[in-house]
């Protein structure tokens, strides 16, 4: 991952909203394999037909279909397409280009999480001593652990 540059970043525990574009495409996922059961085809296959539609799909971020940023040419599929024209000055630039885009995007996500949701800034460090939230066993038992972590 460092050598692409990606940054991990743990999600909240038992927070999946925190991870909502993972839950969104795990929900698209099993919807796919439902409707295949239900109508009694491979469920396998059908998930194999969706998820090359999907990878071929240009990203309205990117401008490109992940296939295509991954292996650097277009896969033909059946689905027909109106071509665009790209200034691409190097790949390099334009592999900068896309960075940026994606990060603005993903702020603008960021941004509109925090405002619907209230989420306030922490001022929690490593260190502190914290009370760890667990669910409770039975009505009358602390919502924390007693002791701090």
């Amino acid at each position: 991952m460092e050598y692409l540059g990606i940054s991990h970043k743990n999600g909240a525990p038992y927070w999946p909203q925190s991870n909502g574009e993972v839950e969104s495409g795990n929900e698209t996922i099993l919807k796919i394999v439902r409707i295949a059961r239900l109508e009694g085809k491979d469920w396998r296959k059908a998930l194999e037909n969706f998820l090359f539609q999907y990878r071929v799909t240009p990203h309205t971020v990117t401008g490109g279909s992940t296939a295509e940023l991954l292996m650097g040419r277009k896969l033909r599929d059946k689905l027909p397409r109106v071509e665009f024209s790209k200034d691409r000055a190097t790949e390099a630039h334009w592999q900068q280009l896309l960075r940026e885009r994606d990060n603005r995007a993903k702020l603008r996500q960021k941004e509109y999480a925090d405002r619907t949701r209230g989420a306030k800034h922490s001022n929690i460090e490593e260190g502190d001593n914290v009370l760890l939230k667990h669910t409770r066993e039975k009505k009358l038992s602390p919502n924390y652990e007693p002791e701090p972590c």
